[in-house]
C-alpha cells in the first residue's frame, strides 16, 4: 500500500480512540502535572517504580474501541514528560525497563489491534519534553515567571545552552526509528508540540518515517510552518472548522475535562460527542476521541458506558458517517448537519423540536427520504430548488439521521445563498481577500477565521445570491468573531460594511467578559434592505483596527438574519 492509498483509507475511517496513558495515571490529576507543578525530574522518576497496571487487556481496550464504532487507535508512545511506554534502547526511563511491570504494552497492543482489525498509530511529542535537558520548548515569553513556558525551566533554567539538533539525533530519530520496526504496519505517527522546530529539522523526521513506512502517514503538528507537507492536518485540541473541507484533516477531543486520567468521574455525554462528530465528519474531518486509562491499565467504567451508547448509536447510523464525504452546501442547514455519499444526503437533526426541516439549494430530483436507524418512509415536498420533509423523531435523546436519495447526480447550487431560515451567512472562508495594506498578512486560519488583519486597509468581500426561498425586506447584519485556543480577543475595531448600495459602520468593543478558548461572539451592526431575489455585493473594510495583542480582527462570518 501506497502513502496516497493509506491516507484514503485514513479518511473513510472517519472515527478514532486516542489514549494518554503513562506514569502521570499515578497522580489522577492529568497528563500535564509534571509541568502544572513544576515536579523535579528526580522526583517525577520515582513514579515509574510504581507503575504497575496490572489489569492491562488490550484486547479489551481493542473491543471497547471497536464496539463504539472506532476504526482506528493513537497512543501515546511518549508524552511531553519524556517516560516512553515501549521498549526503548535509547533511554532507561522507559516501562520495561524503569517499572516494576516489566512489559512492552505497546507490542501487546499491536498485537491485539492487528487480531481486532484496528489500525494503530503512535502519539510522539517530539520537540516538547521535560525530562530530557537538550529539549527547547519557548513558544512565547508571556509571564517572567514561566521563563521556558511550556519546557522544563525549573530543573533546566538555561535555554541557551539547550540544543535541539542534538535531542534530536540522539533521541528523537533512534526512538522513531524504533517504533516503526518494532509493531508492525503503523497507521500514522501523531506529532505533538512542535515549538522552536525548524522546517528543514521537521522534515528530516518526516523523511526518516517514509523511508521506514512509506505508507505510515504524518500530521501537521509536526511543525509549525503550514508550508511543510505532511499527510493530514491535526487541528488545534477540541477545535472544529466553520465550513466544509476536502482536505484531509482531524481534530481530537476528550471525553473528560483532561487527557489523562483523573477521578472526577466525568466523562461527558455521549449525545454531545455524536454531534461533535457529525459536525466534524459533515466538513470532511476525522474525530480522534481521548481517554485516559488508569494507574492499573483500565479504560473507566463512566467513560465505558458513553463509548457503548456511541456504538449503539454507530449501529444504526453507521452509514452516515463511514466512508462519507463532506456536506456539499456552502450554507450550513439551521437545523443541523449533512454529509454524503453518492447520490444520497445524510441530514443530522440536532434540533429536535422541528416538525419539518428543509433544504435549499437543490436542483435534483428526491428518489426516496427515509429514517436510517428505522427504514421508515418520510414525507417531502419538492418545489424550486427547496425540498421540505415532514419529520417524525422518534427519541428526544439520540441524534436521528434522515437519508435523502436523488435521481441521478446530484446537483446543488455552488455560490452562497438563502438558507432553509431564509438567514444568509457568508463565512469568510468564501470571501475575497482583498489585501490592500502594504506587506499585507491578511489571509483565513484553519478554524476559517481571518488572521493578520492588523491594517484598515484591508478588507474581505463576497457575491452571494438572495434565493426563491427568501423574503424582500429588511435584515438584521451581525458580525460573528471568534478567538483562538488562547482564548484572546483584539477590540477597539471600527468598520464599514456596503451592502446592496447601503453602508453600515460597526465599533466591535471590549464588553468586558472574560474569553475562553474557540469562543465566538456576536456584533450587531444594523439593518439592510434586500430589495428583490438576485445577486449582491458585500464589502467590509476596516477604518480602524485594534492590534493590542496582535491578534487583528478574527473575523469568523456576516449573517444577514430577515425581520420577521
Amino acid at each position: 500500500m501506497d502513502r496516497k492509498e493509506a491516507l484514503s483509507n485514513w479518511q473513510e475511517m472517519k472515527f478514532g480512540l486516542l489514549i494518554c496513558w503513562g506514569i502521570y495515571s499515578l497522580l489522577e490529576r492529568g497528563e500535564w502535572v509534571m509541568y502544572n507543578e513544576r515536579i523535579p525530574v528526580a522526583e517525577y522518576e520515582k513514579l515509574a517504580g510504581r507503575f504497575n497496571p496490572v489489569n492491562y487487556n488490550p484486547r479489551e481496550w481493542v473491543r471497547i474501541a471497536r464496539d463504539a464504532g472506532m476504526r482506528y487507535i493513537v497512543i501515546t508512545a511518549k508524552h511531553h514528560d519524556g517516560f516512553s511506554m515501549f521498549k526503548t534502547g535509547v533511554s532507561p526511563f522507559n516501562i520495561t525497563d524503569a517499572t516494576p511491570y516489566k512489559r512492552d504494552v505497546m507490542a501487546e497492543l499491536a498485537e491485539a489491534c492487528r487480531e481486532g482489525g484496528i489500525k494503530l498509530g503512535f502519539y510522539y511529542s517530539h520537540v516538547r519534553e521535560w525530562h530530557h535537558p537538550m529539549a527547547q520548548s519557548f513558544e512565547h515569553q508571556g509571564d517572567a515567571n514561566k521563563a521556558g513556558n511550556y519546557g522544563n525551566f525549573w530543573d533546566y533554567p538555561d535555554e541557551c545552552r539547550k540544543n535541539l539538533q542534538v535531542y534530536i539525533d540522539e533521541f528523537d530519530i533512534p526512538q522513531l526509528k524504533e517504533l516503526l520496526t518494532q509493531y508492525g504496519d503503523i497507521l500514522t505517527i501523531w506529532f505533538d508540540g512542535p515549538s522552536l522546530l525548524r522546517p528543514d529539522q521537521a522534515a528530516a523526521l518526516r523523511d526518516t518515517l517514509y523511508e521506514l513506512q512509506p505508507a505510515c502517514l504524518v500530521n501537521s503538528r509536526l511543525c509549525e510552518y503550514l508550508d511543510l507537507e505532511t499527510d493530514y492536518r491535526s487541528s488545534s485540541d477540541n477545535e472544529i472548522p466553520a465550513v466544509p473541507s476536502n482536505k484531509p484533516w482531524e481534530t481530537c477531543m476528550t471525553m473528560g475535562h483532561a487527557w489523562g486520567y483523573t477521578t472526577d468521574g466525568y466523562f461527558g455525554e455521549a449525545r454531545e460527542m455524536i454531534r461533535s462528530l457529525a459536525d466534524v465528519v459533515s466538513k470532511g474531518g476525522n474525530l480522534l476521541l481521548n481517554v485516559g486509562p488508569s494507574p492499573l491499565g483500565e479504560i473507566p467504567r463512566g467513560a465505558q458506558a458513553e463509548l457503548a451508547k456511541l456504538g449503539a448509536w454507530f449501529r444504526k447510523n453507521g452509514e452516515a458517517i463511514y466512508g462519507t464525504s463532506p456536506s456539499p452546501f456552502k450554507q450550513q442547514p439551521s437545523w443541523g448537519k449533512v454529509t454524503r455519499k453518492g447520490n444520497t444526503l445524510y441530514l443530522f437533526i440536532y434540533d429536535q423540536s422541528r416538525k419539518d426541516i428543509g433544504l435549499s439549494g437543490l436542483y435534483s430530483k428526491v428518489l426516496s427520504c427515509k429514517h436510517l436507524s428505522t427504514g421508515a418512509a418520510l414525507g417531502f415536498t419538492q418545489k424550486g430548488s427547496r425540498v421540505t420533509i415532514d419529520v417524525s423523531l422518534e427519541n428526544q435523546n439520540e441524534l436521528e439521521v434522515i437519508a435523502l436519495t436523488f435521481e441521478g447526480e446530484l446537483r446543488v447550487q455552488e455560490t452562497l445563498t438563502t438558507a432553509d431560515d431564509d438567514s444568509i451567512t457568508l463565512p469568510v472562508s468564501y470571501a475575497n481577500l482583498e489585501k490592500r495594506a502594504p506587506g499585507s498578512r491578511l489571509s483565513i486560519d484553519f478554524a476559517d477565521v481571518t488572521t493578520g488583519w492588523l491594517k484598515p486597509e484591508d478588507g474581505v468581500s463576497w457575491d452571494f445570491q438572495a434565493g426563491d426561498n427568501g423574503v424582500p425586506g429588511k435584515y438584521r447584519l451581525s458580525l460573528k468573531i471568534r478567538c483562538g485556543f488562547w482564548g484572546i480577543f483584539d477590540w477597539d475595531h471600527e468598520l464599514e460594511i456596503g451592502i446592496a448600495g447601503q453602508t453600515l459602520y460597526a465599533k466591535l468593543e471590549d464588553d468586558g467578559e472574560t474569553a475562553r478558548a474557540y469562543q465566538e461572539r456576536l456584533i450587531p451592526a444594523g439593518t439592510v434592505s434586500l430589495s428583490k431575489p438576485g445577486t449582491y455585493h458585500c464589502r467590509v473594510k476596516g477604518t480602524k483596527i485594534g492590534s493590542k495583542h496582535c491578534v487583528g480582527l478574527n473575523l469568523l462570518e456576516l449573517i444577514l438574519t430577515p425581520e420577521k
